[in-house]
């Protein structure tokens, strides 16, 4: 058929051919047979003893490529008979029935190739503020992506070691017809196409960053929030704002759950107030055998956290601890985050400021406060 004389056209044309190909068909391709690696055979493939002639010695792989379903079924079901273990790739357009489709299943050597999912992700790659996806390499599960900056993302004009990869990596940039390799100092430019690698799920999140979908933070550092109390070092009223305060960033930012890690539990008002809390997208944690702050690297891990949210007094006295989580922390003053009207920017250098502005910014909005720079 059709698609099968084209994929032939191109096997034909492809530079790398290292194996010896025998090709059976009930069409002519005489005028083929000067090819170098190719041998053809002119005759029915769904024929078992004409088959069984020209592939009963060693093959590394079938490749059954044709237009008609029960033809290609014939020709997959002689080809078991004359070897169950050799690799088979078997070209698919429709929809098979429930018997072939568990003798597919069954069979550990046999890949099916669906050309109509093929056909359909191509043309989704061709759609607007779509991500592209490598489907034929490594596990074809999102884990390979080709974006397009836009004008206007936060990462336009930032250097490569200022954008924070956790889970992800840049691995190569498409600048008009040049290929770069990532470097520290290398500034993304508008209209650059980088090819990122990574996790599946991080990068969606960002996929959305880089498009410039407002209201993304704290991906892509993580997707929950994180809160440690501790009840013996913290006083009363210290405690009970570190709570509103936690409990008023959840309800702004576009986290999926709010994570208390309480140690030292200590019986009162606060410790009632977090039992008491039922929403389904918050945890709380009591510990009861640990009375420091080890946990909370494994926290970190465990529980996808990208922002921890401390007061004032333990983040100075933790500084070295927050440092090495390599997250962002949101350290709360004297007044109620929710009375806080403004963000500001401060920076003795523009590299720092290039390095958190972002963050900072999609944070700020979040909570509806006015930026000043």
């Amino acid at each position: 058929g059709a698609f099968a004389r084209n994929f032939l056209d191109r096997l034909l044309g492809a530079k790398s051919n290292l194996h010896h190909y025998i090709v059976v068909s009930n069409e002519d391709h005489s005028q083929k047979a000067n090819y170098e690696n190719f041998t053809f055979y002119q005759f029915d493939p769904t024929s078992l003893s004409k088959l069984k002639s020209v592939s009963d010695g060693y093959f590394s792989q079938f490749c059954i490529v044709s237009d008609n379903e029960k033809e290609a079924v014939a020709v997959y079901e002689n080809l078991r008979q004359i070897s169950t273990k050799t690799e088979t790739i078997f070209m698919n357009s429709w929809e098979l029935d429930e018997k072939c489709k568990e003798t597919f299943a069954s069979d550990k050597h046999l890949s099916v190739v669906d050309i109509r999912d093929i056909a359909a992700s191509r043309l989704m790659d061709y759609l607007p503020d779509m991500p592209v996806y490598a489907d034929n390499i490594g596990f074809s599960e999102g884990e390979i992506m080709e974006v397009k900056v836009p004008i206007g993302s936060s990462y336009m004009y930032r250097h490569i070691s200022s954008v924070a990869q956790k889970k992800w990596r840049i691995a190569l940039i498409y600048r008009g017809n040049e290929i770069i390799l990532p470097r520290p100092n290398l500034m993304i430019q508008p209209s650059d196409i980088l090819l990122i690698v990574g996790d599946p799920n991080v990068l969606q999140n960002v996929y959305r960053s880089i498009k410039r979908e407002s209201g993304q933070f704290p991906s892509p550092f993580g997707s929950n929030i994180y809160t440690l109390i501790d009840m013996r070092s913290m006083s009363k009223e210290r405690v009970g704002k570190l709570i509103k305060d936690s409990l008023y960033v959840h309800s702004k930012l576009n986290n999926k759950r709010l994570i208390f890690r309480v140690i030292n539990p200590t019986l009162g008002e606060n410790l009632e107030t977090l039992k008491a809390i039922k929403e389904k997208n918050i945890l709380v944690l009591m510990d009861y055998f640990n009375s420091d702050n080890k946990s909370i690297k494994d926290d970190v891990l465990k529980h996808d956290i990208g922002l921890i949210i401390s007061d004032n007094r333990y983040f100075f006295k933790f500084q070295k601890l927050f440092y090495e989580l390599k997250i962002p922390v949101l350290k709360t003053g004297k007044i109620l985050l929710s009375n806080v009207k403004e963000g500001v920017i401060l920076g003795d250098q523009s590299q720092e400021v290039e390095n958190q502005s972002a963050v900072i910014t999609d944070c700020c909005a979040q909570l509806d406060l006015e930026m000043r720079f």
